[in-house]
């Protein structure tokens, strides 16, 4: 799909469509997952790094 097409795609849902909720639902709980891996104390730099990696994606993707 293009820019263009994912755009209209969601201008056809509407600003008061039951959809955002569901997919604001469905990130929070991604970035939450994310936020507790960051947080296991069990974890190496590597999979620390992964995790911050994952909550600053999401973030950026819950701010868009």
């Amino acid at each position: 799909m293009s820019v263009e097409d994912v755009q209209k795609v969601f201008a056809e849902q509407g600003e008061g469509s039951k959809i955002w909720q569901a997919l604001d639902s469905v990130i929070d709980n991604l970035l939450l997952d994310a936020v507790n891996d960051v947080s296991d104390p069990k974890n190496d730099a590597t999979k620390f790094a992964h995790s911050a990696g994952r909550v600053d994606a999401i973030s950026n993707l819950k701010a868009r």
